[in-house]
């Protein structure tokens, strides 16, 4: 998908055409425990999981840029404080437990033992395989690009 153009609405025609697929309303209300995820990722980590996509339909002229300017760091439409709550009732959590793990300072990988001390040893032959377009550029972005 890296190297092919995708016009969204072009592939729900067709899947609504072929498929007879009905549009539940939204891309991820399919999934209730997205609104949590996304409540998740802006509140605690200040991710707007829209941006990458929102970028990629600037760039190809699908969305306006100042559409896109807009919708940056807001609140999600899907973020139903209803379904975000039936969904920490669901994991278990009470709202005081929850609001606790929200709280803690925020931690990446590097707060773990991984592999990725020896990730950064083939810095140089993941990025000319993603020069030679041999694996997608986005493998060498997503570890030695990140935050810069």
């Amino acid at each position: 998908m890296y190297y092919y153009d995708y016009i969204r609405k072009e592939g729900e025609d067709i899947i609504k055409k072929e498929l007879d697929w009905v549009y539940p309303g939204a891309h991820y209300y399919d999934d209730l425990y997205h609104s949590l995820i996304k409540y998740v990722h802006r509140v605690k980590f200040n991710i707007d999981m829209n941006m990458n996509s929102d970028s990629a339909l600037v760039r190809s002229g699908q969305m306006d840029r100042n559409k896109a300017i807009e919708r940056a760091h807001g609140v999600s439409s899907i973020e139903d404080p209803k379904v975000i709550e039936l969904c920490i009732k669901r994991l278990g959590l009470s709202r005081k437990e929850f609001d606790e793990y929200m709280q803690l300072p925020p931690k990446t990988f590097h707060d773990y033992n991984t592999i990725y001390p020896y990730i950064k040893i083939l810095k140089y032959p993941i990025k000319w395989m993603s020069a030679m377009h041999m694996i997608p550029r986005v493998t060498y972005d997503k570890y030695f690009n990140i935050g810069k």
